[in-house]
Formats: C-alpha cells, sequence, structure tokens
C-alpha cells in the first residue's frame, strides 16, 4: 500500500489515504504497521487497530409531491409528500431534514423537523 522509512529518529508524518502511485486508497480495512530496529539490532513491530477508509458518498435524493399545499383541515392538499432515495441507508448514521422558511418573520428557521438514525422513505408534513 504505502511505506516510509527514516534513517536515525522517526519524523512525524501523515496519510492522506493514498497509495504509494498517489490513488486514493479503496474503501475497505486497514491496519498499519510500524517496524524498528536500532543501532545495537535490537527490533520493534507495532500493528495498529484496524481503522476504516469510507469515501462513498451518502447521497440522498428528495423528491416533492406539490409544489404547494394547504394544511388547512378542508381535505384539499392538506398534506406535504416528501419522498427520501438514499443510496446507501445501512452506512447512515443519523440525519435530519428540515422544512425551512424562506421569509416571513419564521425566515431562514427550521418549522418542521425530522430526527433519527435511519433514514424512512415517505416524510408528510400535516
Amino acid at each position: 500500500m504505502c511505506t516510509w522509512s527514516w534513517e536515525e529518529a522517526v519524523r512525524s508524518f501523515e496519510w492522506d489515504g493514498r497509495d504509494s502511485a498517489g490513488n486514493v486508497a479503496v474503501d475497505g480495512k486497514y491496519r498499519y504497521q510500524l517496524v524498528s530496529k536500532d543501532a545495537a539490532g535490537n527490533g520493534f513491530s507495532y500493528i495498529s487497530p484496524i481503522f476504516e477508509i469510507e469515501t462513498e458518498k451518502k447521497a440522498v435524493r428528495l423528491t416533492v409531491g406539490d409544489r404547494a399545499f394547504s394544511p388547512n383541515g378542508d381535505g384539499v392538499k392538506d398534506v406535504q409528500t416528501i419522498k427520501a432515495e438514499v443510496v446507501s441507508p445501512e452506512k447512515v448514521k443519523e440525519y435530519v431534514l428540515q422544512i425551512v422558511a424562506q421569509d416571513g418573520p419564521a425566515a431562514l428557521s427550521a418549522v418542521r423537523t425530522w430526527k433519527g438514525e435511519t433514514p424512512r422513505s415517505v416524510y408528510e408534513w400535516k
């Protein structure tokens, strides 16, 4: 994958998630290993706990039933339906879906919020 070596003291370094050829490492589980030897030939080796690289985007596509609705209880367009299509729902740890006012006294404030760990496929705003 990627190798660094030093003569004398070890310098600090950061791994950018790329292999020796500069390619982004594929998603998966990894470990790092540190091996050293002093001038007298004494050796040391350390293998890290497993860590995971996950570059997949957690894309969500939202579609709205109607561009406008009228939640006044008359039975006509009283409910707005929002459908959510999540590319990889098993990888979503938590979500927040908010309806944010665009004007008036509540401008830029959330007027309806849904939160949770597992996204639903349909939300209804009544």
